[in-house]
């Protein structure tokens, strides 16, 4: 009997854990990021824009660069279930608003070619797909 406690404990934390990765598909990536990434901050033009705040936001960062393009893993440390995971190739960045869920929420290209008023805004649903590739991405790159 004494036995039996303990697996069937280890046995329930194994189950909630495998559904919390199901429901919070990114919770393994914003707990690494919160961990492990650097300081960095949210400018506040990109911020309301994204409709997170109207002043900067400080984050935890997670960053890899291959082949001249950026990705980033940001967490917001105001509200730790806001997340922003951004690409930037050249002069043009995607910023991608979700959470833990990898749900995308909001999405928003700037050029940084064009000096002022260069953010667009992109349907969620014409962003998915490049989206649902960066949140695999940083899936596998957060074991």
């Amino acid at each position: 009997m004494k036995l039996i406690l303990p697996i069937l404990c280890v046995c329930l934390l194994a189950s909630s854990l495998i559904a919390d990765e199901k429901t919070e598909p990114l919770a393994p990536v914003v707990a690494k990021a919160l961990k492990e990434g650097v300081d960095a901050n949210l400018n506040a033009g990109f911020a309301t824009v994204l409709g997170i705040s109207k002043a900067g936001v400080p984050l935890k960062r997670l960053k890899s660069e291959t082949n001249g393009v950026t990705n980033t893993f940001n967490v917001s440390l105001e509200d730790k279930k806001t997340v922003i995971i951004t690409v930037r190739e050249k002069q043009m960045s995607t910023f991608y608003l979700t959470d833990a869920s990898g749900k995308l929420k909001r999405a928003v290209v700037n050029d940084g070619a064009v000096k002022s008023g260069g953010l667009t805004n992109v349907p969620v649903a014409s962003a998915e797909e490049a989206f649902q590739k960066k949140v695999s991405f940083w899936k596998m790159s957060s074991p």
